[in-house]
């Protein structure tokens, strides 16, 4: 028997079993195509074109674009101030670059007419972050036996200055950064290495010298509290005129 061309010969049980191995996959494409429909359906849907709750619309809110579009190129527009960093006038550090070399002429140019000095400012952060001041105290002793010490407010032989104590007071009070992560900023950013005794010494220090300050300015609230509520005691009976009620 010969099989004409394009055609192959195969079993009818075989037939069979394709068959219903075409079906069973239809099925789950059938499936899986409806369930993608519906899971593309959740994710366009709110608390404002659906039942579901605001809660279930999660952190991120959707940005309503309230702009107009307008004809305006982007960027700073004809008449608009701008704004530049401004020049130093007394910086910390010169660099000198010289015109160096010989004209095309064969002159040598650093022995030519200087023209003008252009400047150029670089704002940056010094390779050396933090610096360490030694106090040398003299000892003396008088002829009598009296021994006597120069005028010096450190009594530890090593210990951390008032500005990397405002600094870590500052970055755990106002930052709100963490004892460990605060001590990972000092080591990464200036190569040491700064306790936790430092740092809740360094709080307590700031408490204590905030303490007149802190009284003075409840002080003044109480008094403001007592101007405000004689002055609407005041309105309240009818005792002032307009003319003398705060704006």
């Amino acid at each position: 028997m010969k099989i004409p061309e394009g055609y192959i010969l195969v079993k009818k049980q075989d037939w069979d079993r394709l068959q219903q191995q075409v079906k069973e996959m239809q099925q789950i494409i059938d499936v899986l195509t409806n369930r993608i429909i519906e899971l593309e359906q959740c994710l366009h849907k709110n608390s404002s074109n659906s039942h579901k709750p605001p809660s279930s619309d999660g952190f991120r809110k959707p940005i309503q674009n309230n702009r107009e579009k307008s004809e305006k190129k982007p960027g700073g527009q004809p008449g608009h101030r701008g704004t530049t960093l401004p020049m130093v006038e007394n910086p910390d550090k010169i660099i000198y670059h010289p015109v160096e070399g010989k004209c095309e002429c064969g002159r040598d140019l650093s022995k030519q007419v200087l023209l003008k000095v252009h400047r150029r400012q670089v704002i940056d952060l010094p390779q050396k972050l933090t610096e360490v001041t030694e106090y040398r105290i003299e000892e003396r002793q008088c002829k009598c036996g009296c021994i006597f010490l120069g005028d010096n407010l450190n009594t530890a032989p090593v210990q951390y200055g008032s500005g990397i104590k405002a600094l870590a007071v500052y970055l755990n009070n106002y930052e709100h950064i963490p004892f460990d992560r605060l001590q990972d900023f000092f080591y990464d950013c200036f190569d040491i290495n700064v306790g936790d005794g430092t740092l809740v010494s360094a709080n307590e220090l700031c408490y204590e010298n905030l303490e007149t300050t802190e009284q003075s300015i409840k002080d003044h609230l109480k008094w403001f509290i007592v101007i405000m509520r004689t002055y609407r005691y005041i309105c309240k009976k009818n005792l002032i005129s307009n003319e003398y009620k705060f704006a």
